[in-house]
Order: C-alpha cells, then sequence, then structure tokens
C-alpha cells in the first residue's frame, strides 16, 4: 500500500478534519485572536495531523508489506499467508487476520475433502476397470472355443521389413518382420472380438488417465530394451492392424533407454492406434515405419529418439499444435473417425513426467510421424 492510497483512504475523515479547522479558524477570528497565535494553533495542529498519519502508516504497511512479501514467497500457498503473519500490530489486523484464518481454514478442509473424493473416485476406476476385464476375458474365452472357427491371421515380429501375405505368396517364404498371414474375410466371431478387444483398449485407457494425476506410485524406472517395447505394442494391436492392412516395418530398434516399459508401451500403442484409426479409406495396404536413431549433444548427453510414422491421411496444419491439448479432436476426429482427444494428450503428460519429449510433424495426404525422445540425463521424475 502506497501513502497516496492510504491518504486516499482517509480522505473523508481529512476533509472532515479540515471543516472543524474552517469552523474553529472563523470562531477564532471572531474572538478577534491574534494572527501569529491563530497561525500557530493550525501550524500545530497540521503538524500533529501529518505526524499521526505517517506514524499510522508506517505500521500498517509493515503488516501488508508482510503479507505481501508472503504471497509472493508462497506463489500457489499463498492461502497460508494467515498462518505465517508475525502478531499483529492493531485490534484491526488481529481482525482481518482472524477473518483470513478462517477462510484458510476453510479451504484446506474443502482441499483435503477434494482430493479425498478424487482419491474414492480413482480407487473405484481402478477397481472397476479391473472387474469389467473379467467378463470381458470371459467373453474373448467364449468366442475361441466356438464352433465357428476364426479366421483371423497371425503375426509374428523379427527384425527388418514386412509384407501383406499375398505378396509373400509370389515372393517365397518372408523372414523379414511383420510376416503376415492375412484374411480379407472377417468372421461374425472375428470382428466381435474385435470390438472386445477394442473394449478392452478404452478400458485401459480410462485405467491410464486415472493414474496419469498420481503416477510416482506406479512408475518403475529403468534400462528398457526398446525392440521388445515396441513389438509387445504390436502384438496387442495386430487383430486390428491386420484387418485394416497396416504392417509395421521396424528397423534400428536394438537399443536400451530409460524409462517405466508398461507406460511407454501404452504410449506407443496410443499412437499406433491413432495410425490405424486415420489410415487412408482407399489404400490397399499402408506401412508404419518404426525406428530409433541416437545423437550425443556437445555435453555427452545421448538421445535416443524412437520414430513412428504412418502413411494415413495426416494432420492439418491448424490442429498440429493442439493436438496434445487433452479433448482435443480436430478436424480429423470429426470427419473420419470417432476421436476422443485423450489418447495423445496422456502421450505427452506420460511423456513429461518421465522427463520424455514428444515431437510430432504430418502433411495432410502424406502421414504423420510421432517421435519419442530418451534422454540419457539423469531423470527427475515426479
Amino acid at each position: 500500500m502506497t501513502f497516496a492510497n492510504y491518504v486516499i483512504d482517509r480522505l473523508a475523515w481529512l476533509l472532515l478534519l479540515c471543516f472543524a479547522l474552517l469552523l474553529s479558524v472563523l470562531g477564532m477570528l471572531i474572538a478577534r485572536v491574534a494572527l501569529g497565535v491563530l497561525i500557530l494553533i493550525l501550524g500545530v495542529i497540521a503538524l500533529v495531523t501529518v505526524l499521526v498519519l505517517v506514524a499510522d502508516y508506517l505500521r500498517i504497511r509493515s503488516f501488508y508489506r508482510e503479507l505481501s512479501d508472503l504471497s509472493r514467497s508462497l506463489s500457489s500457498q499463498a492461502y497460508l499467508c494467515s498462518t505465517l503473519t508475525s502478531s499483529p500490530h492493531t485490534r484491526e489486523q488481529a481482525f482481518v487476520l482472524s477473518l483470513m484464518k478462517t477462510m484458510t481454514q476453510a479451504m484446506v478442509s474443502q482441499i483435503e475433502k477434494t482430493k479425498q473424493e478424487q482419491g474414492d473416485y480413482r480407487q473405484y476406476t481402478e477397481l472397476w476397470v479391473h472387474e469389467i476385464k473379467t467378463p470381458l476375458a470371459a467373453c474373448e474365452l467364449l468366442l475361441r472355443n466356438s464352433d465357428v472357427p476364426l479366421q483371423a491371421g497371425e503375426m509374428s515380429l523379427q527384425t527388418g521389413d514386412c509384407m501383406p501375405a499375398g505378396e509373400r505368396a509370389q515372393a517365397g517364404e518372408c523372414k523379414q518382420a511383420g510376416d503376415f498371414s492375412f484374411s480379407a474375410t472377417a468372421s461374425v466371431n472375428q470382428r466381435l472380438g474385435l470390438q472386445i478387444k477394442r473394449i478392452e483398449e478404452l478400458v485401459d485407457q480410462t485405467l491410464y488417465y486415472a493414474r496419469s494425476g498420481n503416477l510416482e506410485n506406479d512408475f518403475i524406472i529403468k534400462n528398457i530394451q526398446l525392440d521388445q517395447v515396441v513389438k509387445a505394442a504390436i502384438h496387442r494391436y495386430s487383430r486390428h492392424m491386420i484387418l485394416a492392412k497396416v504392417y509395421p516395418r521396424l528397423s534400428n530398434l536394438n537399443v536400451n533407454v530409460r524409462g517405466d516399459a508398461k507406460w511407454v508401451q501404452f504410449m506407443i500403442e496410443q499412437i499406433i492406434s491413432n495410425a490405424i484409426k486415420y489410415r487412408k479409406p482407399q489404400a490397399e495396404a499402408s506401412y508404419i515405419d518404426i525406428s530409433a536413431t541416437q545423437q550425443t549433444n556437445d555435453f555427452g548427453v545421448k538421445t535416443t529418439v524412437l520414430s513412428i510414422r504412418d502413411e494415413g491421411i495426416g494432420i492439418p496444419a491448424s490442429d498440429c499444435s493442439r493436438v496434445f491439448e487433452q479433448a482435443f479432436t480436430g478436424e480429423n476426429g470429426r470427419a473420419y473417425a470417432k476421436s476422443t482427444g485423450i489418447g495423445l494428450f496422456l502421450v505427452d503428460k506420460l511423456a513429461r513426467k518421465m522427463n520424455m519429449s514428444v515431437r510430432l510433424s504430418s502433411q495432410v495426404g502424406k502421414g504423420t510421424t510421432v517421435c519419442l525422445c530418451f534422454s540419457s540425463a539423469l531423470h527427475d521424475v515426479m
């Protein structure tokens, strides 16, 4: 609080004092008080008034300055100022502090209540996810054991490139990665099984989203083999990729990075899911190129970049800067597929939690590339 603001707040009182002095001067003039005595009396009153105002301002300023300094230093926890402020100098300040402490206690109580409710909701969500997986697994088992045979092909992942089964029949036995046995006709059981798989994926996404705000209890940061994590993610989406005629091509993945294998796999799965969802509708077949490169900066810090490039419809330039925002679906989400806008949001959020970074580039009609960057520097996981 500045002295000018202090004076403005007491302007009405000062005007009243001036009016009283004016009446006093008129009375003393009527009483024929000597001019010198009159000036002396007015000077003393003015001096005392100024001294009282300055002394009161200095006393109040110290109180509010302490509150202001505490609020800046505490930042997001500024509501705790009232509990850290020194003893008040006046009854007015004591009353203000009492009100602030009452409000602080009420807010802290509400925050604790909200945290408890969020914790209960997260526990319920995790319990629900685990419970719902039981009937889903039972449904999938029943489909596998039903009388109608499934026509889905199997996918074996090794090292190198891949080709569809039709091309493999002409070229001979394929010993490369992504060796597919593909059937263009999907049975009712197969399609139902894929829908159950899709439900499982959405359920898992719900679980990861519920846990994303409190990851420190679920993180295990260690050295992981990239090719194993990538192949596990592809294996989970193998049926979707076969029916969508989207084939993986893997290269240079025999590298170690630091991270949590389960969460990194989930991030890769979200990117693969988008590549399948936003493939070119009329294309006979398309590929997802997954590779890793390593770079070292001038400080000796090694960075491994996992690049996942698809040949899909691409993302408009106006949407590229917003794809990591929560619930953002963009033009593609509205035009081509039902989108929740959660997948890439979770990828970015989990990457930041593991001190990774995510980059995305895309061209409409040519495809999208998503890069996950792993650093060898010490991980300060929050």
